[in-house]
């Protein structure tokens, strides 16, 4: 049985973002030192990422925390 993604604007923010920069999942998650599971527990499970987390992917990303 497929898991169908939870609705949360953050993390669709997130996904978003790395597809218009053609960021690689694996690539952010290494770079930012993420458990491989990181996005997608916060994806598919009730997680959302911690607000240090918040504020490393978006520096990483060139957003402001509030954007995300």
């Amino acid at each position: 049985m497929k898991r169908e993604p939870r609705e949360d604007k953050t993390v669709t923010r997130i996904e978003a973002l790395m597809r218009e920069m053609g960021i690689p999942e694996r690539i952010m998650i290494l770079d930012l030192g993420l458990n491989s599971n990181s996005i997608p527990r916060w994806r598919y499970e009730n997680s959302k990422p911690h607000l240090k987390k918040i504020r490393e992917i978006a520096d990483y990303l060139g957003v402001t925390v509030a954007f995300l």
